[in-house]
């Protein structure tokens, strides 16, 4: 039997952060888990959710600028999920860079140093939205806002985005984001302990019918759910990159590669019949 292994989620009272944390919570054979954040505050974002509280035992508080206390936190770690960052997307440089920018080198850096297995860096489908500007996606995104010809939307022979599709950010946000999985992939190249990115999509506190009908919807179930399926994944993938959206008839991006590699499979369903 597979050792239980212990867990850092930083973010932990983010929006996505407490729903990943929550998911591991539940998975308690295999996992043993840990919060990280600025304070005990829900976020903005977060504050629709049935928030979960991290024991203090558990619970780790600091600024992930803070190099000292990053190290001290991941030291006894054999798994880190890196979830804390600015996701504002009128975010400015001033924030940006010691939150998005040092704060994932200081996680890769200090996951380095204690020996952890895995990191699980959490990006976003911003690294791609540059892509909205033109074909397909334009089509794609018109016939989504009009509710219309959904059938042809099926077609195969609409090209999709895939992991292997070139970043193409419009703000600094997502740009910060391509630079975390950049620096994700130099981490597994030189050091050799495993980076794998997860670009989610919309993740919502309540969830509501419009927001399950968006081709970019994610529901709070599968961002838990890719998260455990990117901690279990074989120790022989050491970087790749991931979509985590639930299922659409009108998909951005081919889910393929993650239900291949990582065994992720969305359970929710959003669509036409959402809306």
């Amino acid at each position: 039997m597979k050792a239980i292994q212990k867990v850092l989620v930083t973010g932990v009272y983010g929006l996505v952060g407490n729903v990943v944390y929550q998911h591991l919570c539940s998975l308690s054979e295999r996992f043993e888990v840990y919060g990280a954040d600025r304070h005990r505050l829900a976020s903005e974002r977060a504050q629709g959710i049935s928030l979960s509280e991290v024991p203090s035992e558990r619970f780790f508080q600091f600024d992930v600028a803070d190099w000292p206390l990053v190290r001290e936190a991941v030291e006894h770690m054999d798994l880190v999920v890196h979830l804390a960052a600015d996701p504002r997307p009128e975010a400015t440089w001033d924030t940006i860079l010691p939150a998005n920018l040092c704060g994932v080198y200081h996680v890769l850096e200090a996951s380095r140093q204690a020996g952890v297995t895995r990191v699980v860096y959490a990006s976003s489908m911003m690294t791609l939205w540059g892509h909205i500007f033109v074909e397909p996606c334009t089509l794609l995104m018109s016939q989504f806002q009009s509710s219309q010809n959904w059938e042809t939307l099926l077609q195969p022979e609409i090209p999709r985005l895939t992991h292997l599709s070139p970043p193409c950010p419009n703000d600094l946000y997502g740009a910060s984001k391509v630079w975390g999985e950049a620096l994700a992939q130099v981490y597994a190249a030189q050091h050799f302990f495993s980076c794998l990115c997860v670009r989610f999509g919309t993740v919502t506190a309540e969830e509501t019918l419009e927001e399950q009908a968006s081709p970019l919807w994610c529901s709070q179930q599968d961002a838990g759910r890719i998260v455990a399926c990117c901690l279990e994944a074989p120790e022989t993938l050491t970087f790749d990159i991931f979509y985590a959206l639930s299922n659409s008839p009108n998909p951005w991006v081919d889910l393929e590669h993650g239900r291949q590699l990582i065994g992720y499979v969305p359970l929710a369903s959003g669509g036409p019949d959402q809306r």
